[in-house]
């Protein structure tokens, strides 16, 4: 019985995650992290060139090594 009621509070705090999120949308409020800067962008590319490698370019500009990567997989395509 108590697992029940457990599934059934989890169903119920995902339809308001939802409902919330939905609205906020709705709203026009930007959900997620900010874009990157252009200046932001031709650094880490810049960077990357030069033969320098995620982890060291995400150091210089202070980003972490995934969000380098997202940024040079962008640009490639």
């Amino acid at each position: 019985m108590l697992a029940t009621i457990a599934a059934q509070d989890l169903i119920k705090i995902s339809e308001n995650t939802k409902a919330a999120l939905a609205k906020k949308k709705a709203a026009g409020v930007q959900l997620g992290a900010l874009a990157k800067s252009a200046d932001i962008i031709a650094q880490l590319r810049r960077l990357k060139a030069s033969g320098a490698s995620n982890q060291a370019i995400a150091r210089a500009l202070h980003l972490s090594p995934s969000t380098v990567a997202k940024y040079l997989l962008a640009g490639s395509n």
